[in-house]
C-alpha cells in the first residue's frame, strides 16, 4: 500500500505557550525535541537546510498542504515564520496551500495581513465555545484576554482567508442556556436539547463565515491532568458528536473520503469533518495521516512517539 499523506505539520519553536488549554495534547506526552532554531543568528543554515530537505521529501510523497502548528501558538514566533516563508520560497515547487492552527490569541488585523503576506491561505481556529468568548478563553486559559472569535473571523473573512472552525467537543461547547434545567430533564428531553444545540452550532459556524468545520473528539493520555479533565467534561459533548454525524448524513451531501478515512460532507455550503482520531491511533487504518517536522528539524509520523522518526 502506498503512503497517502494528509498534510505536513511544521512545528514552530517557542519557549512556552501563551495558552494553557485544559485539554492540551502536547502536555499529555513528552516532547524530547530540542529547539535547533537559533533566532539570534542571521542564517541558521544547517537547520533550514534540513527543514527544506524534509519539505521536499513530503512533496515527493504527494503532500500538498503545510500546517503551521506546534506545542504552542505558531504566531508567537514571528521571526521564525518569516524565515520559514523564505525557506518555502526556495523550494523547486513551493507549497501553495498553507494553513495555521491557532486559537487566534493576539492575532489582530495587522497580524492577519502579515500571515497573508507570508502565504497563509487557511486560518484553522481551534475553539471550545463559539458562542461565549469568556468561556472559550477560560478553557484555553488564554493569554489574550481580549480574544474575540467573531471579530477574528470577520477580519479573516474580509482579508480573504479560508476559515476552518475546529470545534473541540467538550461539555462546554453549548450556548449559555443549554444547561438551564438540563439535569432535571428526561433522557429524551436531553437528547432533544442536544439535537437543537447541534443545529445552533452549525448555524453559528455559518455566521462566522466558515468554509470548513471540524468537530474534534478530545484525545487523552490516561494519568495526566488533561485526561482527567476530559473524562469529567465530555459526557454530553460525545453525545453531540453522535448527533452531528446523524445530522450531516441525513441532511448533507458526501463530498469525498479523505486519505485517512474520514468522510467530508457538504452541509449548508460549508464542509464538515468529524475527527475522532486526531492523533492517528486507529490501528485499523494503515495510512500515514501526516508528517511532522519537529523543533529539532527532523521528520516524524506520530506526535507522541520519537520512534516514529522518518529521517
Amino acid at each position: 500500500m502506498s503512503e497517502v499523506i494528509q498534510s505536513l505539520s511544521i512545528c514552530c519553536p517557542a519557549k512556552c505557550c501563551i495558552n494553557h488549554c485544559k485539554t492540551c495534547t502536547a502536555r499529555q506526552h513528552e516532547n524530547p525535541y530540542p529547539d535547533r532554531y537559533d533566532g539570534s543568528r542571521v542564517d541558521c543554515y544547517e537547520y533550514w537546510e534540513e527543514v527544506i530537505k524534509r519539505m521536499e521529501y513530503a512533496q515527493r510523497k504527494g503532500c500538498e498542504t503545510v500546517m503551521l502548528t506546534g506545542s504552542n501558538e505558531p504566531q508567537q514566533n514571528r521571526r521564525w515564520l518569516e524565515s520559514l516563508y523564505l525557506a518555502m520560497k526556495s523550494l523547486p515547487k513551493p507549497f501553495l496551500n498553507i494553513e495555521i492552527q491557532t486559537t487566534g490569541a493576539f492575532i489582530d488585523q495587522d497580524y492577519l495581513l502579515f500571515l497573508k503576506k507570508m502565504g497563509v491561505t487557511t486560518l484553522a481556529i481551534s475553539t471550545f465555545n463559539i458562542f461565549d468568548d469568556e468561556k472559550n478563553r477560560e478553557i484555553e486559559e488564554c493569554g489574550d484576554k481580549n480574544l474575540n472569535i467573531q471579530e477574528l473571523c470577520k477580519n479573516a473573512y474580509e482579508i480573504g482567508f479560508n476559515i476552518r472552525i475546529c470545534v473541540n467537543v467538550t461539555d462546554h461547547v453549548f450556548s449559555k442556556d443549554f444547561y438551564n434545567g438540563f439535569e432535571q430533564a428526561s433522557d429524551a428531553e436531553k437528547q432533544e436539547r442536544i439535537q437543537k444545540a447541534s443545529a445552533e452550532i452549525l448555524e453559528r459556524c455559518t455566521e462566522l463565515h466558515a468554509n470548513q468545520v471540524t468537530f474534534r473528539k478530545m484525545w487523552c493520555n490516561p494519568g495526566t491532568p488533561e485526561a482527567d479533565w476530559i473524562d469529567a467534561n465530555c459526557t454530553y459533548g460525545n453525545s453531540l458528536l453522535d448527533t452531528v454525524k446523524v445530522t450531516i448524513k441525513e441532511n448533507g451531501t458526501l463530498i469525498n473520503i479523505l486519505p485517512y478515512g474520514a468522510a467530508r460532507y457538504d452541509y449548508n455550503g460549508f464542509s464538515i469533518v468529524i475527527d475522532t482520531d486526531s492523533m492517528a491511533k486507529d490501528e485499523n487504518n494503515a495510512a500515514i495521516k501526516y508528517y511532522i517536522i519537529r523543533e529539532n528539524g527532523k521528520m516524524y509520523s506520530s506526535w507522541d512517539s520519537p520512534a516514529s522518526i522518518v529521517f
